[in-house]
């Protein structure tokens, strides 16, 4: 008994820990902060311009579309900390536009696994 305990005890922090790739439905307001975040902390600005829920290869899905507006390094690391930041993650595509001598916006589409709001890791 025991040792079943254990395993279902490993189980479900395992399945916590992936389900922490995913953004739940409920958790958008506080990933699309973080990502404003991130973005002043590359001096940049971020701006989401439009959210939408999917099913891509039957996952479901949060599609964000994103400005990112700043000096070309700032803008590129920032797109660099969003691509590489700790989720289901992937850019579905990406533009990248000088506006003036030291101005440039990148903008981009983003998928982001996603978990309905029901959706949590089971305890022991």
């Amino acid at each position: 008994r025991e040792g079943t305990r254990r395993h279902e005890s490993r189980v479900a922090g395992n399945e916590a820990r992936v389900q922490g790739y995913f953004v739940p439905e409920t958790g958008i307001v506080a990933f699309i902060n973080n990502l404003e975040t991130q973005g002043d902390a590359q001096c940049t600005t971020v701006s989401v311009l439009s959210v939408s829920t999917s099913v891509v290869n039957e996952r479901s899905v949060l599609s964000l579309s994103l400005s990112v507006t700043g000096e070309f390094d700032a803008v590129m690391r920032t797109i660099g900390v969003i691509e590489h930041a700790p989720y289901d993650l992937s850019l579905s595509t990406l533009s990248v536009t000088q506006d003036a001598k030291n101005s440039w916006h990148a903008d981009m589409n983003v998928l982001v696994g996603s978990l309905p709001a029901n959706t949590t890791a089971t305890a022991p």
